[in-house]
C-alpha cells in the first residue's frame, strides 16, 4: 500500500510539471523587460514600451454540459470573449496626445469603432490558465502600431502628405487663409480633409513628347549630355512652405540636391567645390534620448517636444509616417542607462534634460533653449528625428 501511494505521488508530480495550469507563448507577458514602462488600467495594462496592450477575461464552465472536453472549450470560448471586450475598454484609455485619448474618437465616430473592433476580434492570445474549479482565465494582447496605427493616426496628421493640397481643400481653402501646419489637438486629431499649404506647388507632371526617329534615337544616346539641374519649388518664407515649416519647427532646411540638411544661410554645394570638413563630434548624433523623469510626464502616442518659447523641436510632423506607424512618434523607458544602449538611439544618443511636462494629460515635454540649440545643431549633420529616433525616459 505503501509503495501504492509513493508511486500515485510521483505520477501526480510528474503530471503537474508536464501540464502546467498556465501557458504563455513565445511573445507573452513575461516577455515584458525591466525597464519597460507599464500602465495599469482596469483588467488590463498597456506596456508603453512595446506598445502593447493587455487584457484578462475570466470564463466559468457551463453546467448544462457533462462532455469534458465541451465544457472546456465553452469555457475557454466564454474567458477569451470576455478578454477582447475588456482589451477595447484598456484601449479607450490610451492616450493620443495632450488633449485627446482612444475614447474620444471612438464616442465621435462609429465608422472608427467597427474598424478597431473588427482588429480586437482578432487579437492574440498571450496567455491561458486552468483553476480547479474548472474556470479559464486567458490573456489577450493587440500592439498600438502596423494596421491599428494606421486607423489611429491618418497620413493627414503628416507633413509629407499634409504638405500637398488635394483638389477639395483647394478650392475650398480661403485665399488669406494661414499657411502654417495646425496643431494636433484633442479636438482635431482626425481632420475630414487634408489641409492644404498656401504657396506650395504640386509635383512638376512629366509631359510626353513627340515620338523621336530611329536616327533621332541613335543620334540622341550617342550624344553626351550635360547634367540639368533638378527642377525645385521655390522657397518659401517663415509664412509658408517647407523652409518655413522648419524654421517654425526649429529643424534646419534640406539641401535640394543631397537631401542632407544644410543651414538656413548656406546654398548647396555646387559641382566641382570641395567637401566641407567632418561635422566635430559634440554635433554627431544618432538618436535623441530626453530625460523626463520627475515631472509627472504621461505617456501617449503621439507627443511634443518644445522649447521655452513653446516652438516644437519634435513632434509629428517632423517624422516620416512609415516610421511612426512601424515604430512609433517615440520609444518609452523608465532606465536612464537601458535607454542609452537602445538599438533605437543606435550607440550615440544625444541625452537632454526635460524641464517641465505639458498639456491637460501633461504629455508634451520642455526643454531649455540651449538644449534646443544643440538638438538643430546635430540635426545639420544627420536629422534622426526624421527616422523617430527618440526615446523618453520617465517614472
Amino acid at each position: 500500500m505503501k509503495l501504492f501511494r509513493v508511486f500515485l505521488f510521483s505520477s501526480l508530480s510528474f503530471l503537474v510539471l508536464l501540464f502546467p495550469s498556465a501557458h504563455t507563448p513565445p511573445g507573452g507577458p513575461s516577455c515584458a523587460h525591466a525597464a519597460d514602462l507599464i500602465e495599469n488600467i482596469g483588467t488590463g495594462r498597456i506596456n508603453w514600451s512595446q506598445a502593447l496592450v493587455t487584457a484578462n477575461g475570466l470564463g466559468a464552465p457551463p453546467k448544462d454540459l457533462k462532455n469534458p472536453a465541451q465544457v472546456r472549450a465553452m469555457t475557454q470560448r466564454a474567458a477569451i470573449f470576455s478578454a477582447r471586450r475588456n482589451l477595447l475598454e484598456v484601449l479607450k484609455g490610451v492616450r493620443i496626445d495632450s488633449g485627446a485619448k482612444i475614447e474620444n474618437l471612438i464616442l465621435s465616430n462609429d465608422l472608427f469603432l467597427t474598424q478597431v473592433s473588427r482588429i480586437l476580434r482578432g487579437s492574440q492570445v498571450m496567455q491561458t490558465k486552468y483553476f480547479s474549479d474548472g474556470s479559464i482565465e486567458v490573456t489577450v494582447g493587440v500592439r498600438i502600431r502596423g494596421e491599428l496605427a494606421s486607423i489611429l493616426l491618418p497620413s493627414s496628421l503628416f507633413f509629407s502628405t499634409a504638405a500637398l493640397p488635394s483638389a477639395i481643400s483647394q478650392s475650398k481653402a480661403p485665399e488669406n487663409s494661414s499657411a502654417g501646419p495646425a496643431p494636433v489637438s484633442g479636438e482635431e486629431v482626425v481632420p475630414a480633409v487634408k489641409e492644404s499649404v498656401k504657396g506650395q506647388e504640386p509635383p512638376a507632371q512629366v509631359v510626353s513628347g513627340s515620338p523621336l526617329s530611329e536616327a533621332e534615337r541613335g543620334k540622341k544616346k550617342d550624344t553626351p549630355q550635360e547634367d540639368q539641374p533638378l527642377p525645385s519649388h521655390p522657397r518659401k518664407g517663415p509664412e509658408g512652405g517647407v523652409a518655413g515649416r522648419n524654421r517654425e519647427a526649429g529643424v534646419a532646411d534640406q539641401d535640394p540636391k543631397g537631401g542632407r540638411p544644410s543651414s538656413p544661410d548656406s546654398p548647396g554645394r555646387k559641382a566641382g567645390e570641395a567637401k566641407p570638413e567632418s561635422a566635430p563630434a559634440s554635433l554627431q548624433a544618432t538618436g535623441l534620448v530626453v530625460d523626463g523623469r520627475g515631472l509627472g510626464l504621461k505617456p501617449a502616442l503621439l507627443p511634443r517636444i518644445l522649447d521655452e518659447e513653446g516652438k516644437v523641436i519634435y513632434g509629428v510632423r517632423q517624422v516620416g509616417r512609415q516610421n511612426a506607424l512601424e515604430q512609433g512618434l517615440v520609444g518609452y523607458s523608465k532606465d536612464l542607462s537601458a535607454a542609452q544602449k537602445d538599438s533605437r538611439v543606435f550607440d550615440k544618443p544625444l541625452l537632454v534634460k526635460g524641464i517641465k511636462a505639458l498639456g491637460r494629460e501633461k504629455t508634451d515635454l520642455v526643454i531649455s533653449r540651449g538644449e534646443a540649440a544643440t538638438i538643430t545643431a546635430t540635426l545639420r549633420v544627420s536629422n534622426y528625428l526624421e527616422r523617430s529616433k527618440v526615446i523618453i525616459v520617465y517614472d
